[in-house]
């Protein structure tokens, strides 16, 4: 059945040109994700569509390493044969709840061509795509300069402006020292690192670790060492941090890894990779969700207001300066959004766990959400001030 199934995937692909595929709606907040490199390795994409929908989360799908699409290397008759699949598999995918993403290989070689590609994955369909960026190895992988990539990053911006770009480097300082970070910043709106602890905890990184000056105790490399290595490393990039964990990590490890990540203002993670994962995985992400999720679920199931993009609207640092009497809550230098303060009078309902001089704190999501009087504070989540009729959303 499931053979079957993938034909018909792949049987829906028709000749011509790709129709540009209108950006999706993301309102729902991002979802934890899936990574899938081969069909033909992973499973079918029948399989994966339906275990994925049943736990709420996304796929992210390679499309093509370097110039070169997938079914060069996968044989499976729904594998990436150009953007015409993408768009088959993109529809497929979402038609039952899967938010689709999309990841290649960056190898530098023909850093035009490659942008290209990307444009015609993103026009297909593809929320994002994230770009796996490592360095040379065997004739794999980043081949190219910092030349070459600012070359990759300005062709893919001139075709897709607006899209979503994330660049999946390994965190370790001593292997971003040897990578073009800095020039795929440039263009990026996120970093993905592959943060594989249990992977990385070796004698050798003990000991990298400490020559970087970090700090690593008697458990060794853990989940939660792991993110804060990342952080400290991609903090001068000065972009959102989406860890990729190790799929094959025991699922205590993995609840440890997303409850940090949580802590430190890090929103979805995702997990490499589908076919070789622990499946318990699966329903432990549907559990742990997103608070970018939660916070869209609450403001969507209570009929508040949609927000309203204000880029003129002051920074949160410089709303947090006017307020000196929340001066104690994380500034956060963004963006941000405007919502009716009419959330703050629902939002309650949330669990409360403690009260202080200011007001009610209720948390939620480990501490992903806090309403602090009649205003919401939170690394990278929701505030507002103390005595105005708005609340104001760090992008």
């Amino acid at each position: 059945m499931a053979v079957g199934a993938g034909a018909a995937v792949a049987s829906r692909l028709v000749p011509g040109r790709e129709r540009r595929v209108e950006a999706r709606d993301d309102s729902d907040g991002d979802a934890h994700l899936a990574w899938v490199w081969q069909f033909s390795e992973d499973g079918p994409a029948d399989l994966t569509r339906d275990v994925l929908a049943s736990h709420d989360l996304g796929i992210i799908l390679k499309t093509h390493d370097g110039n070169r699409w997938m079914s060069r290397w996968d044989s499976k008759p729904e594998a990436v044969s150009g953007p015409h699949q993408v768009h088959v598999l993109a529809e497929f995918y979402e038609t039952a709840g899967v938010p689709f993403h999309a990841w290649c290989v960056v190898q530098g070689r023909d850093p035009i061509t490659e942008a290209r590609m990307c444009a015609e994955v993103l026009s297909a369909g593809a929320r994002s795509i994230v770009l796996d960026l490592e360095p040379a190895e065997k004739g794999q992988y980043w081949q190219g300069t910092g030349k070459s990539a600012l070359q990759f990053g300005q062709e893919l911006r001139r075709l897709q402006p607006n899209a979503r770009i994330a660049v999946a480097p390994d965190p370790r300082p001593w292997q971003l020292a040897i990578l073009p970070m800095g020039e795929f910043a440039l263009f990026s709106d996120e970093v993905a690192p592959q943060t594989y602890w249990p992977l990385f905890d070796t004698r050798a990184n003990h000991r990298l670790l400490r020559d970087w000056g970090f700090h690593v105790g008697d458990e060794g490399v853990t989940p939660e060492l792991v993110l804060d290595v990342s952080r400290e490393a991609l903090a001068e990039f000065a972009l959102p941090i989406k860890p990729i964990g190790l799929g094959t990590a025991e699922p205590p490890s993995m609840q440890r890894f997303v409850s940090h990540a949580f802590e430190l203002g890090m929103d979805a993670i995702s997990v490499w990779r589908y076919g070789v994962s622990n499946p318990e995985m699966w329903p432990l992400l549907r559990e742990m969700k997103p608070r970018s999720t939660v916070i869209a679920a609450f403001t969507q199931g209570h009929g508040l207001p949609e927000t309203i993009v204000a880029p003129e609207a002051p920074a949160v640092e410089t709303v947090v300066e006017e307020t000196p009497e929340m001066a104690q809550t994380a500034a956060v230098q963004a963006p941000v959004e405007v919502v009716e303060a009419e959330i703050v009078e629902t939002l309650p309902a949330l669990s409360i766990v403690e009260e202080s001089a200011t007001g009610v704190v209720a948390g939620a999501i480990g501490g992903a959400m806090a309403v602090v009087g009649v205003g919401l504070v939170g690394l990278k989540g929701w505030r507002g001030e103390a005595s105005g009729g708005e609340v104001r959303k760090a992008a």
